[in-house]
């Protein structure tokens, strides 16, 4: 085989299995060894197949852990466009963690707001996705509501100009449920969920807006143990999530399908 046949041969990833044992190593088996360590894996892992998304969105990762916030959300994001199921577990504990900076929890300044301004004007082609994606991440995780119309904005822009991001329609979706538009945010996430069914934090959304229309208990508690079924992970507690504290038997239905975190009392 010729350096060009094997190159082409990776790219449509006869390697995967290799690379991806190599991201389960830098991942798991080392996740407390020096962040150079894991890189070297990741890079590696890229080597053998060069589309590996896993692979890029846990480069992007190490980026946010070495406080390159930029570079790590423009690696991150177009490897969950790609890969939506990243969003569920590896994602969202990302972001968790961010928030409870933002939110005082853990002391420290968020740098959500800063990189925002970083990355430019709402609107602006640049880095639309990546502007859409924090701005969510500054609206669900820290509470910051101020970003909500301008993260909206960026993200319907950028699904006119890549109308198959279904992880972007996703958090459009639960933008709009934000911003008082339930119909809008349910149709947004019927349509994600066609497309990608086994995303965890779909579910979840979608659990948000059914709550927030009023549907049963019953309807809430299905759709958060679906989330929970497909790795969306335990939360501290359920304060950024107005849609589920409103009646307390979906408190309870959060309870029951394993969302919050032992011994976490509900807010």
């Amino acid at each position: 085989m010729t350096a060009l046949e094997e190159r082409a041969a990776r790219l449509r990833g006869a390697r995967r299995d290799e690379a991806e044992e190599l991201v389960h190593r830098a991942r798991h088996v080392l996740k407390r060894e020096p962040t150079d360590v894991r890189a070297a894996l990741y890079a590696q892992a890229l080597e053998l197949d060069p589309r590996n998304k896993n692979a890029l969105y846990q480069v992007g990762f190490l980026e946010l852990r070495e406080q390159q916030f930029a570079a790590g959300f423009r690696a991150m994001v177009p490897a969950v466009r790609d890969a939506p199921w990243l969003r569920s577990r590896e994602c969202v504990e990302a972001m968790e963690e961010l928030g409870k900076v933002g939110r005082g929890v853990t002391g420290g300044r968020s740098p959500l707001g800063p990189l925002m301004r970083e990355l430019g004007p709402a609107g602006s082609s640049r880095d639309r996705a990546v502007r859409g994606f924090v701005g969510h991440a500054l609206v669900e995780f820290e509470l910051q509501g101020d970003y909500l119309e301008d993260a909206l904005l960026d993200l319907r822009l950028h699904l006119e100009d890549d109308p198959g991001d279904v992880h972007a329609l996703a958090i459009a979706g639960f933008l709009e449920l934000r911003a008082g538009h339930p119909a809008e945010a349910e149709e947004s996430l019927d349509v994600a969920l066609e497309a990608a069914p086994d995303v965890g934090t779909f579910h979840f959304y979608r659990a948000l807006i059914a709550a927030a229309r009023g549907a049963s208990t019953d309807v809430v508690g299905r759709c958060l143990q679906r989330a929970v079924s497909l790795g969306h992970p335990a939360i501290y507690d359920l304060r950024p999530y107005p849609e589920l504290t409103a009646r307390r038997s979906d408190v309870a239905a959060a309870q029951r399908a394993g969302l919050l975190l032992p011994g976490t009392a509900p807010r």
